[in-house]
């Protein structure tokens, strides 16, 4: 496929230093042949010869780490309800396959214990904390629940929730940590750049002109500078997290994944993991700026 081709001998490119994460992760488990975040997903990433399993948990009514990526069951099941309005055993009662396709009929949303059972000496694992879990968890009972099921070595733990992910570092500074980095504040900060560009160039032009044509040019110019100027102030911010976070791997979308930003995650000893990488030619430009592997929802596409 025109994908392996272009990411053909990722494994072999790559250092393995220790359980920093690297290769090809099956986001949500091979979460486009599969109903994603369910056993059929992670059963099939395996099969997918995928280095690795990505998975979302969120804490429930009873505190148990049910795997699911939303705040509530209404997307990805046949119930509705916000999941820390629900118990374990409810969620569990739910039909999280029939969404995706017939044949996945009955699969439920697994616990998080379940699926480490399930990984262990077969996969790693890597767990996204999601933000409003994190926000209200010292990361204390997620620790304990990883080295009871004796998995410390084939895991690592990422958040958006930066503080969580360095609360958890210093609890657990054997465990992998990984930040993930969103584009959107990149691409806000671009348009408010952009508008307050625009507005100001225009008004600089007309003020001193007073002719139309050159004010409409102005503010285009304007536009796209300060679009331009906006996503730079966003994009350093980027690099300075990724230089500066205590986590072992950053994880920036693709399309913030750029050369610099790599280069500022190795300078600091860290990965540079971006998602959420399907299409080939995505592949080729995170693979030019040299990262470490990539999270994808189609892994089959990516291995050899």
């Amino acid at each position: 496929m025109v994908g392996t081709q272009i990411f053909e001998g990722l494994r072999e490119m790559l250092i393995n230093n220790g359980n920093s994460l690297h290769g090809v992760i099956a986001h949500r488990g091979a979460s486009s042949r599969a109903p994603e975040n369910t056993m059929a997903a992670f059963r099939q990433a395996h099969s997918d010869r995928a280095d690795a399993i990505e998975l979302d948990v969120v804490k429930t009514k009873d505190g148990k780490f049910v795997v699911m990526h939303d705040d509530t069951v209404d997307r990805t099941t046949n119930g509705k309800g916000a999941i820390s309005d629900l118990t374990l055993d409810e969620i569990q009662s739910l039909d999280a396959g029939s969404w995706f396709g017939s044949k996945f009929a009955g699969e439920r949303a697994p616990e998080l214990g379940e699926v480490l059972d399930w990984a262990k000496g077969k996969t790693h694992v890597v767990i996204e904390v999601k933000t409003k879990t994190a926000a209200q968890s010292s990361g204390a009972e997620l620790v304990e629940l990883i080295r009871d099921k004796e998995v410390s070595d084939q895991v690592t733990v990422m958040s958006f929730d930066r503080k969580f992910v360095e609360r958890l570092e210093a609890q657990a500074p054997d465990l992998d940590t990984g930040v993930l980095i969103s584009a959107k504040a990149s691409y806000k900060k671009a348009g408010i750049g952009a508008a307050v560009g625009a507005a100001a160039a225009g008004l600089a032009v007309g003020l001193s002109t007073g002719n139309p044509i050159l004010t409409a040019l102005g503010s285009l110019v304007g536009l796209v500078g300060g679009g331009i100027a906006g996503r730079a102030v966003e994009l350093g911010k980027a690099k300075q997290i990724a230089t500066e976070t205590t986590a072992d791997s950053v994880m920036p979308h693709w399309s913030i994944a750029s050369g610099g930003l790599v280069a500022a995650a190795h300078g600091g000893g860290k990965n540079a993991v971006p998602y959420t990488v399907d299409s080939p030619l995505v592949a080729r430009y995170v693979r030019g700026n040299e990262v470490d592997g990539l999270i994808t929802n189609k892994p089959h596409q990516f291995v050899s």
